[in-house]
């Protein structure tokens, strides 16, 4: 009896979509945890690669005009490591937020990035013309068209229409506009 009962119930667990959705999902989620790619830096661990020991190299011939030790150079790598260790418990306790000094310095850092963004240089007249000789596609106004409604009543007048006529001729832009008179004839 209880067999029957636990059989029916597995059936219609198979049946179920729910069923299938999920264990798809922990089928893909087992198989990417086994295969997919773990590249990506974990936040536990701190990397001091070659590039990294370069910058501190060159970071220390800087000040001290003269290529670091192997003593110095592990020294540098530990004290990276410490400040790293630091910065990271300091990031997590919420240190950087409303704090007065750290928003100031970030704020010249930020000064000191875009101080050569603005410094402008003045082109001459001859860059200027040259720019605008090989661009000119970009600067090139597109010709303008403006139209006048004029009416004339050719049924009271013919001779009033043919002369109306003749003054609404096409006029360039860069003519005076004329007026007419604004009731037709």
């Amino acid at each position: 009896m209880t067999n029957m009962i636990l059989r029916n119930f597995f059936f219609r667990l198979l049946r179920e979509p729910l069923f299938h959705f999920l264990v798809l999902g922990a089928g893909l989620f087992l198989l990417y945890s086994h295969v997919g790619d773990d590249t990506t830096e974990r936040a536990d661990h701190i990397v001091v690669d070659e590039a990294e020991v370069q910058r501190l190299a060159g970071q220390f011939q800087r000040t001290w005009m003269r290529p670091p030790s192997r003593q110095e150079l592990a020294g540098l790598a530990e004290d990276f490591v410490k400040e790293e260790i630091l910065y990271r418990e300091a990031l997590a306790l919420g240190l950087d937020q409303d704090d007065l000094v750290i928003r100031r310095r970030m704020r010249q850092k930020m000064e000191f990035l875009n101080a050569d963004l603005t410094e402008q240089q003045t082109a001459s007249d001859e860059q200027l013309q040259a720019y605008l000789n090989s661009h000119a596609d970009k600067f090139r106004q597109p010709a303008r068209i403006s139209f006048q409604q004029v009416y004339i009543a050719s049924e009271q007048n013919p001779e009033a229409a043919q002369a109306g006529l003749s003054l609404c001729v096409a006029q360039p832009l860069d003519s005076a506009p004329r007026q007419y008179r604004p009731a037709g004839n």
